[in-house]
């Protein structure tokens, strides 16, 4: 699997960067930054099906008690995340929100001024806050790997019949949510991020634009530097960094 992942995907993702450079020097449009976003996602789907039979083994041999310290360090996490993003009133949840997104702008884009801060908190703003929806969307994924796991070590499938239905609940865990409320909640913020990401990447002045293109080539570095020597070919589409 890491062998795989080394010469299938990482020299892929360096070339996919490396356009990325390119792209930051003109204007891109919400097109381009939908598109990065499915790029990411083919490579997430590609790494989890090859993932898919360590899985499974790995399913197969977990005990009772280790399933259970799975939920509870869900739980956990959720409690973490109840804490840090369901308190105050929606004022103060936009607010906490745009700091996340002006924090993770400026990692890509170095410094701001006054003016595209305030651009950027009107476009934040601007999309829908529900974070009692991201939670009830979290557990529910949670709970159904959480039921995976239960049901390989209820049932003791075999290990074809494990991987399975491992691919399985990969596949609709990268599907829009199963509730129809909160899947129409996601893809009104995902459309909003997209127009928000776009203006971001545009209003950026050429001090920004090449801040953020010897950030990407650090990451470049980064990949390159656990790639073999051997040449694949990167998908053709951009891969901007997530800014939300």
């Amino acid at each position: 699997m890491f062998a795989w992942h080394r010469q299938a995907q990482l020299k892929a993702i360096a070339e996919t960067l490396g356009s990325v450079q390119k792209q930051l020097e003109n204007p891109v449009t919400e097109a381009d930054v939908e598109t990065s976003y499915e790029t990411a996602r083919q490579y997430l789907r590609a790494v989890l099906e090859r993932a898919a039979p360590a899985m499974a083994d790995l399913a197969l041999s977990l005990r009772e008690q280790q399933i259970e310290n799975i939920a509870s360090r869900f739980a956990d996490n959720n409690e973490d995340f109840r804490k840090e993003r369901l308190r105050g009133d929606v004022a103060q949840r936009q607010e906490a929100r745009y700091r996340r997104t002006l924090k993770s702008a400026q990692h890509w884009f170095g410094s701001f001024t006054a003016e595209q801060q305030r651009e950027m908190r009107m476009l934040s703003d601007a999309r829908p806050l529900d974070e009692d929806a991201e939670l009830a969307e979290r557990i529910a994924r949670q709970e159904a790997l959480l039921g995976l796991l239960r049901a390989i070590r209820a049932d003791k499938p075999t290990r074809d019949t494990a991987i399975a239905m491992v691919r399985e609940h990969v596949h609709r865990m990268l599907q829009p949510s199963a509730d129809e409320t909160r899947r129409d909640y996601f893809a009104r913020y995902h459309s909003a991020t997209v127009h928000m990401v776009a203006n971001i990447i545009n209003n950026a002045t050429p001090q920004q634009r090449q801040h953020c293109i010897a950030e990407v080539q650090a990451w470049i570095d980064d990949v390159e530097k656990q790639s073999p020597p051997t040449r694949t070919t990167a998908l053709k589409s951009p891969l901007i960094p997530r800014l939300d």
